[in-house]
C-alpha cells in the first residue's frame, strides 16, 4: 500500500515510471512524480528531473510539502 512504493524506488525496486503507474489519484501522483524527480536528481539526471519537477509544480496541492519542495528545485536548478 501506498506510500511503501516510493521507499521502493529509492531501494532500488521500482523505476520511476512504475511508481507513477502505481500511483491512484492526484494525490500519490504527486507524490510519485516529486520523488521520481528526486531519484534522477541523486543520480545526476538533471535535464530528466527538470519535467517531472515541472509536472510536480503544477499537478501537487499547495499545501502538500512536495509543492513545496519543486518549487526550492526549480529554483535551485535555474
Amino acid at each position: 500500500t501506498w506510500p511503501y512504493p516510493v521507499f521502493d524506488l529509492f531501494m532500488g525496486n521500482f523505476t520511476p515510471d512504475a511508481l507513477q503507474a502505481r500511483a491512484v489519484g492526484n494525490d500519490q501522483l504527486c507524490e510519485a512524480v516529486f520523488y521520481s524527480a528526486e531519484e534522477d536528481l541523486i543520480g545526476g539526471h538533471i535535464e530528466e528531473a527538470k519535467p517531472l519537477l515541472q509536472k510536480a509544480f503544477s499537478i501537487c496541492p499547495k499545501t502538500f510539502i512536495e509543492f513545496q519542495g519543486a518549487v526550492a528545485e526549480l529554483k535551485r536548478l535555474q
